[in-house]
């Protein structure tokens, strides 16, 4: 019977396989028919640091309804996507997964759960005096 420790992290949760992470909650949301724009960035020791060089930015979402592209105008190294949702969209949340190599030349892997929200539509009445 295999080492249920070496399976699974203190609280019983399924560890993710070395270089990838399980998806995570944490995007605020899109409504349909907008954008979103999301950012990645390579951390060493938890701190910013620069993609080595030849390395670059892979992108996926696991929706293909949801269209995005790489924002190198504001993000030179293809860090940033801005994610469009279609107008008709009836999903309820949707995974970006960015990756890119390390400095020690590992792959590396990050996933975002994004929430979509319908669009709330606030009625009321304007009342003014015309005459």
């Amino acid at each position: 019977m295999p080492d249920e420790k070496a399976k699974h992290g203190s609280k019983g949760v399924p560890k993710a396989p070395k270089g990838h992470s399980k998806p995570k909650p944490g995007g605020t949301s899109v409504i349909p028919g907008n954008t979103g724009t999301f950012q990645a960035q390579l951390l060493g020791n938890n701190v910013p640091i620069d993609l080595p060089s030849g390395s670059s930015w892979g992108w996926a979402i696991d929706d293909p309804s949801i269209s995005f592209s790489q924002d190198f105008t504001s993000d030179p190294s293809g860090g940033t996507i801005v994610a469009m949702v279609p107008a008709d969209s009836t999903a309820q949340q949707f995974t970006i997964t960015a990756d890119t190599v390390d400095p020690n030349g590992n792959q590396l892997s990050q996933t975002l759960v994004v929430p979509i929200t319908p669009g709330i539509t606030v009625f009321t009445i304007s009342l003014t005096q015309i005459a």
